[in-house]
């Protein structure tokens, strides 16, 4: 299995898209699938698109890294929750992982309902 996106990615690259917080930071590293969902959160928070649902040790590692040490939230699409729920049961006791299960879709979202959906994200 490989990323959706790798036919378009530079030799040696994990794929995934890295957006830093623009504004208010909430002490969390948000997982998206799509590179819009992760623009949309960025707006509050660190944000990784994985370009799909793929996940790998190695992609785990650079979100780790990426993380420095705050906790890695999987917010995948609706129709990809339960690949968000075993990914974190296969990697959780190798990083601070849990899922946060979308209403819908975060590019879909009101600034509001965007902004309720990240102040319910719980450890």
């Amino acid at each position: 299995v490989q990323p959706k996106a790798k036919s378009c990615q530079a030799p040696g690259s994990s794929g995934m898209g890295f957006y830093d917080a623009a504004g208010e930071r909430f002490e969390f590293l948000l997982v998206v699938e799509d590179a819009l969902s992760a623009l949309c959160a960025a707006e509050y928070c660190d944000t990784v698109s994985l370009q799909g649902t793929y996940m790998s040790p190695e992609r785990l590692l650079e979100l780790i890294e990426y993380a420095a040490g705050d906790p890695i939230v999987f917010a995948l699409d609706t129709d990809a929750t339960d690949k968000a729920i075993a990914i974190v049961n296969k990697y959780k006791y190798l990083a601070d992982v849990y899922v946060a299960a979308l209403p819908k879709d975060i590019k879909d979202m009101t600034i509001r309902e965007r902004e309720e959906f990240l102040w319910s994200i719980r450890f």
